[in-house]
């Protein structure tokens, strides 16, 4: 007795990875705080009551909760409806069904109200989960059915594939396994054919129990293992948890106990986690089990106790059931006979209620076993013939009353005999010794013919059985082979794909339609036909050679084949050739499956050459910008300059692509040293541009222009910018410019005069940092131009000055992606700023690649530090 369980029945839940899922989570939260009392709140209140269900069910009852509350308050039907939605799927999620029920039939309702087919669809699926879930079936098929059609009407195929797991499920939990595989496998082909990862592991998980009930153990672990990996991916922890219990239960079945352990504990610890009552119900039953099989009864009575008493607080009939039998097997195991037949009576009655085949089943076998050890043969064999009937699948409801008919009328005439001879011995009482006696041995006679008779009777009986029960069988396995070769002929038939059957010499035997539309051939011309018929010439005598001499060495030939149509045209196929071998390993035709590619071949042509000129493109391109490159290198001011005067300094350049719009700068003018930092509009090749110039002004400015503070710099450069850059025209001015932190360093008295556009100065001075401000206006044109401030200082002994551009303090990155800021890097510098110069910027350097991690480089970075 393997206590396998079925997985829970999707509910449309839509998950994401966990990243992405936080993300949007944060996102909804900041919606919800800045929202008006509307039903955009509403909406997005139950957006996250959603996202919430998968990962923290309190989360997702307080948003819920709030949904339904504005939802009342505005009269918002929608949204109510939507709430409802939500609180019943966490209701569901709980255990407590009759409560998610309610929430179900009140969404139900108000969607009916509004004539919304998609929701009242969805309605109808919800409350069918709940009846299957409660045992009642053919409640659950009713609704299901009704949700089936309205879908395939909307031809929302996510929903029709949903409806028919779901349906499949009711099958199987009915033992009707046939059937439930049948929809089971039509809602895998619809969801991946969606690419729906969450559907497609229910799927997997439950066809998983099927081969596994099927005693296919190979193929139910493999599926199984499928369903874990997908739902591990996408964070399904509720789909998780089911999947590997019932892994842990299929090793249950082959004895490894040490792998069920740990396969049902991964499954409980989770169940834990969400309060999912209804899977912890299993998890305390299978590890029942494997206690009970280790004879270890004590453990094994107080897990089946402990499950029992959950499955009766959810009233699950049939873990009630399952708990109720597997409670009975252990007390039959511990002589405690009254207690065993005291719960597998009850069972047999839920299992009767509920129409749970299995488990009645395995009630008779336990009640069976129990009066055989009482010594109560007639009561054992009673059970024991239930249980064979059972156990065949042949329990006929016509068949037993006209049983039971005949042993009643077989009964009474033994009864009217019994009296006949009673009335007869009166009589005879008062004969004669020697009739008396004649009287006697005519009795006997007639006694034996009597048990003569009945004998008989009952081997007629047991030879009608039997007859029926292989006539029976053989129908079972006739009806199931049509049915099989049905299926397979339609799929071949409606199939987009071409299928061509030879003969082991090579001429066709079969063509399906599809082979008509492709080649001109009908089927009528085709057969009898070798299908060199369409050969176009293009390959060459090997390559057809190769290919027979594989097949007929009774191996699979797969490659691709250009053909000639009736009409002459050409076509390309994609085909698979293989031998079809009889029960005594001879091949007796060939099956050759073709897929029309010739679109694909001319879409392959065209990249082909696509690629080649996107190539060449690429090339011109890249050695253009590697040119502009070497050219900005070679403006770039040589580090000697400031190495002269200042030995401790680092630069920290790192452009975001080849080119840079960020640059450093330092002129030596007399007894002046003139260093500055500057951010160019853009980056990449139009911010080099500008870097340039920018670069090309200040030379020009410091070497003829009479300029004797930092602020005049500034002023001199935005009036050159904004007239190289067309700027002095409102109807022609570009945005373009720059921000630049400026110094002119006194190399004899260490008096530093410093003007900003935008850009600060740092300097750190006795651990403390001192932020010189930059005037916010731009170099270029500005709606409200400033002029530029010139701040003195007098600079000291081991003070370090840092200016830079902004790339640093905006780069995103972290663990929640957000900018580096200003501020954390003032932090930084106040940390580093005593470690030796090159140790500053490899720190600084690891830091900004260690905060971007995997992200994108958003902006150009440079930075210059200098230790006086």
């Amino acid at each position: 007795m393997k206590k396998i369980i079925f997985l829970l029945i999707a509910i449309f839940i839509l998950v994401s990875n966990t990243k992405a899922q936080t993300e949007r989570i944060d996102s909804l939260k900041q919606i919800v705080i800045t929202a008006q009392q509307d039903t955009n709140k509403v909406k997005t209140l139950n957006i996250l009551a959603k996202e919430y269900q998968n990962i923290d069910l309190d989360s997702a009852s307080i948003y819920a909760e709030q949904s339904l509350e504005l939802a009342l308050l505005i009269n918002y039907k929608p949204g109510e409806a939507e709430a409802y939605r939500n609180i019943g799927i966490i209701h569901f999620y709980l255990g407590d069904y009759e409560k998610a029920l309610k929430y179900f039939q009140q969404l139900f309702n108000i969607y009916t109200e509004l004539n919304n087919k998609i929701k009242i669809a969805d309605g109808l699926n919800l409350i069918a989960i709940i009846y299957s879930t409660q045992s009642n079936y053919p409640k659950a098929l009713e609704y299901f059915l009704q949700a089936l059609k309205i879908n395939e009407e909307l031809g929302d195929k996510t929903k029709v594939a949903a409806v028919l797991g779901n349906i499949g499920l009711v099958y199987a939990t009915q033992s009707n396994y046939l059937k439930a595989l049948d929809y089971y496998l039509q809602a895998l082909k619809i969801n991946e054919g969606l690419g729906a990862k969450s559907a497609i592991s229910t799927n997997l998980g439950n066809i998983a129990i099927v081969f596994s009930d099927q005693g296919d153990i190979s193929k139910a672990i493999n599926y199984f293992l499928q369903a874990i990996e997908i739902n591990k991916e996408l964070g399904n922890k509720i789909e998780l948890s089911q999947d590997l219990n019932n892994l842990g239960s299929v090793y249950i079945g082959l004895k490894q106990y040490d792998k069920a352990i740990e396969y049902i504990n991964k499954s409980l610890k989770i169940n834990k986690e969400f309060d999912n009552k209804a899977g912890i119900d299993l998890n305390l039953g299978n590890l029942g089990l494997i206690h009970f099989d280790q004879k270890n009864y004590s453990k094994a009575l107080d897990y089946y106790l402990q499950s029992l008493k959950i499955s009766e607080e959810l009233e699950n009939k049939m873990s009630i059931a399952e708990n109720s039998n597997n409670i009975g097997d252990l007390y039959i195991k511990l002589e405690q006979y009254n207690k065993a037949i005291e719960y597998s009576n009850k069972a047999l009655k839920i299992s009767k209620e509920i129409n749970i085949l299995d488990i009645e089943r395995i009630s008779y076998e336990n009640l069976s076993e129990i009066y055989k050890e009482l010594h109560n043969y007639k009561k054992a064999l009673e059970y024991k013939d239930l249980w064979v009937v059972m156990n065949d699948s042949i329990f006929n409801t016509e068949k037993t009353k006209s049983i039971a008919e005949m042993n009643t009328r077989f009964e009474t005439e033994k009864k009217e005999e019994q009296i006949e001879q009673q009335q007869i011995k009166l009589k005879n009482s008062q004969l004669e010794t020697a009739k008396e006696k004649a009287e006697k041995e005519k009795q006997r006679i007639v006694l034996y013919l009597f048990i003569f008779g009945f004998i008989s009777l009952l081997i007629f009986i047991a030879l009608v059985y039997r007859l029926y029960k292989q006539k029976r069988k053989d129908n079972i396995l006739l009806e199931k082979q049509r049915k099989e070769l049905q299926k397979l002929k339609t799929a071949i038939e409606h199939s987009d794909t071409t299928v061509v059957i030879t003969d082991t010499q090579g001429y066709i035997e079969y063509v399906n339609p599809i082979f008509q539309k492709l080649t001109g051939y009908t089927t009528k011309e085709a057969i009898g036909l070798n299908p060199s018929v369409v050969n176009s010439n293009f390959h060459s005598d090997d390559f057809f050679r190769t290919l027979w001499n594989t097949i007929t060495s009774g191996e699979v030939w797969r490659g691709e084949i250009k053909n000639k149509r009736k009409n002459g045209e050409l076509f390309w196929e994609s085909a698979i050739i293989s031998p079809v071998k009889d029960k005594f390993n001879e091949i007796t035709n060939y099956v050759a499956i073709k897929e029309d590619i010739t679109e694909r071949k001319k879409t392959e042509k065209i990249l082909r050459e696509s690629k080649q000129r996107i190539e060449g493109l690429y090339k011109d391109i890249t050695d253009s910008v590697n040119y502009a490159k070497r050219i900005q290198d070679a403006i770039l001011p040589s580090e000697k300059i400031l190495a002269e005067y200042f030995p401790e300094y680092f630069i920290l350049y790192k452009p975001k692509d080849v080119v840079s719009g960020d640059f450093y700068y330092f002129k030596k003018i007399e007894n002046y040293l003139v260093i500055a930092v500057a951010d160019c509009t853009g980056h990449g090749v139009p911010g080099a541009f500008v870097s340039m110039l920018g670069i090309s002004f200040l030379n020009e400015i410091i070497r003829k222009k009479e300029v004797t503070t930092a602020s005049q710099i500034l002023e001199e450069l935005r009036t050159q910018v904004k007239l190289s850059l067309n700027q002095v025209d409102s109807e022609t001015k570009t945005n373009d410019g720059m921000d630049i932190a400026l110094c002119v360093i006194d190399t004899k008295t260490n008096e530093l005069q410093y003007a900003g556009a935008y850009n600060p100065l740092f300097i750190i001075r006795n651990s403390e940092l001192i932020q010189i401000k930059a005037t916010r206006s731009p170099i270029g044109c500005y709606i409200k131009e400033k002029v530029y401030k010139n701040n003195q200082i007098q600079l000291q002994k081991d003070d370090m000055l840092y200016i830079f551009s902004d790339g640093y303090a905006d780069q995103f990155g972290g663990m929640n992606y957000k900018k580096f800021n200003i501020k954390q890097l003032r932090s930084l510098l106040l940390e580093v700023h005593k470690e030796e110069i090159n140790g500053q910027k490899i720190i600084l350097d690891n830091t900004i690649e260690k905060w971007k991690g995997k992200n994108e480089q958003l902006d150009d970075i440079a930075m210059l530090g200098i230790k006086i």
